[in-house]
């Protein structure tokens, strides 16, 4: 046997009172809330100041973009040279190791291909002489 309410007297809809009622009531309030929106991704710019190894003749700029929760990518790119890390700091440090690692790859090579030597030519206007490490 099924119940079903008694209309009211006055032709109106009867409303739900009661603990039902406020299930209903925070039901359809819920439903009607758009899902909370990510942040865009922005990128961080920083500037490289200090190498090691090496003297810095002018800051090299750097962009760091979040892709996900805990991968970050920290790209130079006047220097077309890019790393990732799991956190900003970790990519951008992993970043100052691969532009000194790199150009000093270059520099120690007697023949490179000619994208190598554009790539050394734009380091060489970042980066100056070899720090002399005095202990």
């Amino acid at each position: 046997m099924l119940l079903r309410p008694a209309p009211a007297l006055d032709g109106s809809p009867q409303q739900a009172h009661g603990p039902a009622a406020d299930l209903v009531a925070n039901a359809t309030s819920v439903a009607a809330e758009p899902p909370p929106k990510r942040p865009p991704t922005e990128k961080i710019e920083l500037d490289i100041d200090s190498l090691p190894n090496y003297e810095v003749l002018k800051p090299i700029p750097v962009l760091i973009e979040p892709l996900g929760d805990k991968v970050f990518v920290a790209e130079a790119p006047d220097l077309n040279l890019s790393t990732s890390g799991n956190s900003v700091g970790a990519a951008f440090l992993m970043l100052k190791e691969h532009i000194a690692a790199t150009y000093e790859g270059y520099h120690n090579k007697k023949a490179i291909d000619p994208e190598r030597a554009r790539q050394l030519t734009l380091m060489d206007k970042y980066i100056g002489k070899a720090k002399r490490n005095w202990f």
